[in-house]
């Protein structure tokens, strides 16, 4: 019969819990079997002969005890199991639940089927969850504990449950957790009906109030006023009447934010010496006597101090021979209906009597006057007290209130108020009389106080604080309005309300309003309440907040934004500022004084800065404020914009690039020029990089298109723009640029013309041979439309003539050029050869212009490599082709222009001077001529000027070295 039972592993362990099961064993002791078995979780001695469990050792392992059906008769051993959490002891004969108190681990307790008649003795079990006390003898829920764990409660077969209202009763006097009676489970409907139960109503049944009839708060009241009366009946104050009503008497129910008056009347009982010696000291509660002189064999007094209640008798008292009734009752001040009763009969006053309010008739008069109390203290005194019940029907004490009023508040929505009168005899307590209310109901939402704090005062900040009562507050609103001075009421847009709302401007000579609209949780709203202020005055000029917001980029719009209070503003300053590189201070911008400003070139790299002084409308400044930016500007990417081509889109001019760059200090820009001719077909044409363009003979009815990436200083690129001519090159006019002729003027010999024309597409040109007619200026025509002549006898000692005249394809023609050569005599072989063009002040050298210069070399340049140009179009270039294109195109001029006059000046010193000299005459017309080998482009600006000068001294220089024989 014996086994072990330890306790091996956690209540997480997969390892069963050790336990003992003796049922049906004809067991009458425990003592060996629980020695042997000490360590034991779980013992089963059902149905054996046990009359008490009866051990000697402490069985701290012990977590279920089954002792049903045997013959215990009470349960005396739990210090022996002190975690004992399951007990069953069904089926004895215990009579009372003494020594079951105080186990906080006890979570199920099972005693049906034996001879319980009360609840006494049951308490402090705050872990029990299920209590079972079927088929005892219970009659009521007298000396009922509180169980705040409560789960199950079972109570089939006793005579409580029999009365009508026993699951009200039940329902009341437990928490909210109970969800089983008897196993039927609680509604919410149920509990929800039985609200107005708990307080008063709860505490009377947990004492053997059984609620009967419709009139249950009175019965409960009467209940209460004789239980208490019995509990201190040696006392020497007895309770004639005390509850807590609300102080305005048309309501019925305690309510939220309507105070709750105290209303007590108790009787002194001490012989008349002590009562009217020994006082009770109290604020509130007052010595009232009722006297009554005459023979009577008895007197009560009866009226509104016990509500009309059950009579107070008065005592017999007898002095001198006088023989009198008297009383002391301690009332609080106020207005009191009475009437005595001597020997059974009610005295109604006839003349100075009063109509009862409470319609008991005339009656008389007593009015109870507050007295002023000494400042020294008592130790005989009348304490009030006040408390509210808390979530486990436990109170706790309201603190500073102790006075016969208290005002409900939110934190009491739903709790039982109680109020206390606590006896005090020479200072020690003597005992108590309380009054229990039901839950306090929450009241309508209201605002009982709204006030908006803060100076009305622009700049300054208003706080609205606001009062609420109503149950638990709910999503309540707070809004803020601007009402002007012709009563217009203007919302304002707070982001949070109750933060304050700090005045502007706009709020100058307006009044400011809030309005508080009170709201349950339950979305029930109150009246709404307002409050305003006078009229908000204009505070002195001043910067609240300064920024500048935009893009910290060249070109980008930077704009500054301050909020100005001080009434009306005025012309408020502006000065922006930039910082300097070698210095941490700031200098103004000339000029700059809006709120926005976009940064330039100049403010690339460097940081920013703007200066606002306010102003108002009087012209009063305020304190100069300075926002800085703490990043500098950054150039904006690379952009070409307005990208044109300008120049005549002829033949032999030069078109230039106008553009506008932004995004920081320019680089080397990369520039391609092309040419798009009818068939749509595009080449590259000019030097890469520059940005000129000599148009050719190549160019004409082609239209010119140029692509420009920008290029920064750091290299970084932009996005390429193109720009195209508006219209096709044009030809230009027929020229001549070169004529010369060449062979040698004797007869027989053949000489030929050399021409060099431009001026679109070339038809047939007019050429025209003459011969000089002697003595005459005149010659006479000896052959037209060859290129060659041969020279005749006739033509010795004679000066031949050609002239030719451009012509285009077109058929129009352009200026006529004529040259003159010399035919010597036939004897005059040393002399020499004498040539002379016809018009040769028209194309004297010196008489070009730069700029006449300069076209005729780009031309000539452009002519002599637009093959290479063509064929190299889709090479990459950058920025050194254009520095050295420029170098070299400088170097070139000077060093043609140079050679040009050294060459032409030797050739003249080694020329033959016999009479038919061998050696060709030529003219160049232009500057070209003088400098064949150079067919650089001209290099952009300042380059561009460079070449015009060398172009021009190369002019000068062919010009000088032409030898002229003609006399002019």
């Amino acid at each position: 019969m014996s086994a072990s039972a330890i306790r091996r592993a956690g209540p997480f362990s997969n390892v069963k819990p050790s336990g003992l099961v003796m049922n049906r064993k004809d067991i009458r002791s425990a003592r060996e079997l629980t020695q042997a078995n000490y360590a034991t979780e779980y013992l089963y001695l059902r149905e054996n002969e046990l009359t008490d469990f009866d051990i000697d050792i402490t069985m701290e392992h012990l977590r279920v005890l089954d002792l049903s059906i045997n013959e215990i008769g009470s349960v005396d051993f739990l210090r022996k199991t002190p975690y004992l959490r399951h007990l069953y002891l069904s089926g004895n004969k215990i009579e009372h639940l003494h020594g079951i108190s105080n186990f906080s681990s006890l979570e199920t307790l099972c005693l049906s089927d034996n001879a319980i008649n009360s609840f006494e003795g049951l308490e402090k079990l705050p872990n029990l969850r299920v209590l079972s006390l079927n088929f005892n003898k219970i009659s009521s829920f007298k000396h009922y504990g509180k169980f705040p764990s409560l789960h199950t409660l079972n109570l089939v077969g006793n005579p409580l449950t029999e009365v009508p209202s026993y699951r009200s009763m039940a329902i009341a006097i437990n928490n909210s957790n109970l969800v089983s009676i008897d196993g039927h489970p609680v509604t919410a409907e149920e509990r929800a009906a039985l609200e107005h139960y708990q307080g008063k109503i709860g505490y009377c049944i947990a004492d053997g109030f059984v609620v009967d009839g419709d009139n249950v708060e009175e019965s409960a009241d009467a209940f209460l006023l004789k239980l208490q009366r019995a509990r201190e009946k040696s006392k020497c104050l007895q309770l004639c009447s005390i509850r807590l009503v609300p102080d305005d008497e048309s309501r019925n129910v305690l309510t939220e934010g309507v105070p709750v008056r105290l209303s007590c009347c108790m009787q002194d009982v001490r012989s008349y010496e002590q009562r009217t010696e020994d006082i009770f000291h109290s604020r509130y509660l007052y010595p009232v006597t009722f006297k009554v002189s005459g023979e009577a064999t008895e007197v009560f007094v009866v009226g509104s101090m016990n509500n009309w209640a059950d009579p107070i008798e008065l005592e017999r008292c007898e002095e001198e021979g006088e023989i009198y009734f008297h009383t002391t009752l301690y009332l609080p001040a106020g207005d009191y209906e009475y009437r005595y009763i001597v020997d059974g009969v009610e005295i109604v006053p006839e003349s100075n009597g009063v109509l009862s309010k409470h319609k008991q008739g005339y009656c008389y008069l007593y009015k109870v006057t507050e007295l002023t109390q000494s400042d020294d203290e008592k130790d005989t005194i009348l304490h009030i007290r006040w408390m509210r019940s808390t979530q486990n029907n436990f109170y706790e004490v309201i603190e500073d209130n102790n006075t016969l009023t208290y005002t409900p508040t939110v934190s009491d929505v739903g709790c039982c108020l109680r109020a206390e009168v606590l006896a005090y005899i020479d200072g020690v307590f003597s005992f108590l009389y309380f009054d229990i209310s039901a839950p306090i109901v929450a009241g309508p939402p209201t605002c009982p106080h709204l006030e908006i704090k803060g100076k009305a005062t622009e700049g300054h900040v208003l706080l609205a604080e606001a009062d609420y009562s109503g149950g638990i507050e709910g999503n309540s609103s707070l809004n803020w309005f601007r009402i002007t001075p012709d009563n217009e009421e203007i919302s304002i847009d707070v982001n949070d309300p109750w933060a304050g709302y700090k005045l502007t401007s706009k709020d100058v000579d307006c009044r400011i309003k809030v309005e508080f609209t009170p709201m349950r949780n339950d979305w029930v709203a109150g009246e709404p309440k307002s409050a305003i202020t006078g009229p908000v005055a204009a505070g002195p000029p001043e910067c609240e907040s300064i920024k500048i917001i935009g893009n910290l980029i060249q070109e980008s719009d930077l704009e500054v934004e301050v909020v100005y209070s001080g009434g009306t503003e005025g012309e408020s300053y502006y000065q922006w500022l930039r910082k300097d590189d070698n210095s941490e201070e700031y200098f103004p911008i000339e000029g700059e004084n809006s709120t926005r400003y976009v940064p330039t070139l100049e403010d690339v790299g460097k940081c920013l800065a703007v200066e606002y002084t306010p102003v108002n409308k009087l012209g009063e400044e305020g304190k100069t404020c300075l926002c800085v930016l703490e990043k500098p500007i950054e150039p904006s990417p690379p952009e070409i914009r307005d990208l044109r081509i300008t120049g005549e889109l002829v033949e032999q001019h030069v078109l230039t690039l106008e553009y506008q760059y932004t995004g920081g200090h320019a680089g080397a820009h990369m520039i391609q020029w092309f040419r798009r001719d009818r068939q749509d077909r595009r080449a590259k044409v000019g030097r890469p990089n520059t940005a000129t363009l000599a148009l050719t003979r190549r160019e004409v009815d082609c239209t010119i298109e140029v692509t420009v990436t920008p290029v920064r200083f750091d290299g970084v690129q932009g996005r390429a723009v193109r720009a195209t001519s508006e219209c096709a090159v044009s030809a230009g006019i027929p020229q001549t640029n070169f004529l010369n002729v060449v062979g040698d003027p004797v007869v027989g010999s053949t000489l030929e013309l050399e021409v060099e024309y431009f001026g679109g597409e070339a038809g047939e040109p007019i050429i025209e041979w003459a011969r000089e007619v002697p003595l005459t200026e005149e010659f006479e025509v000896i052959d037209t439309g060859v290129r060659t002549y041969r020279v005749q006898e006739e033509d010795q000692g004679k000066m031949i003539r050609v002239t030719y005249t451009p012509v285009r394809k077109d058929g129009m023609q352009g200026e006529a050029k004529s040259r003159i050569v010399q035919v010597p005599h036939g004897d005059d072989g040393g002399e020499t050869t004498r040539l002379r063009g016809a018009d040769d002040l028209h194309v004297d050298p010196a008489s070009l212009n730069a700029a006449d210069a300069v076209t005729t070399a780009e031309i000539a340049a452009a002519e002599l490599g637009a093959a290479g140009g063509e064929e190299d179009a889709e090479k990459p270039t950058d920025a050194a082709a254009d520095e050295d294109a420029e170098k070299s195109t400088e170097a070139a001029a000077d060093e043609d222009a140079e050679k040009s006059t050294e060459a032409a000046a030797d050739e003249d010193a080694e020329k033959p001077t016999d009479a038919n000299p061998s050696a060709e005459a030529a003219v160049r017309l232009d500057a070209s001529s003088t400098d064949e080998t150079s067919t650089s482009a001209p290099a952009p600006m300042p380059g561009a000027a460079q070449a015009l000068a060398a172009a021009l001294n190369s002019v000068t220089s062919s010009a000088a070295s032409t030898t002229r024989t003609d006399g002019a």
